[in-house]
């Protein structure tokens, strides 16, 4: 079984709304998942087992995991503007 790991997150509020930064070291775009259900913002990623192509690991502090965290959100929040970038 995979450790599962709450990232370090930083939000910040900007004149058009809130920006959620999470740090999930390797993890890739396809296996980011961010929902919206019920004023509860989730977010999910799963890191790579595998080193990056065409590099071997030497020596490595990041184990793979699973990254998962919570955020309740205001009801002033519009859920269909909520949008996720990697």
């Amino acid at each position: 079984m995979r450790p599962v790991q709450a990232p370090p997150t930083d939000i910040f509020e900007t004149a058009d709304g809130l920006v959620v930064v999470a740090d999930m070291p390797g993890v890739s775009p396809e296996t980011v998942d961010v929902t919206l259900e019920k004023r509860v913002l989730t977010i999910r990623g799963r890191s790579e087992d595998e080193p990056p192509a065409g590099f071997s690991a030497t020596y490595a502090e990041d184990r793979p995991a699973d990254y998962e965290r919570f955020f309740t959100l205001s009801e002033d929040i519009e859920a269909d503007r909520v949008e996720a970038k990697l």
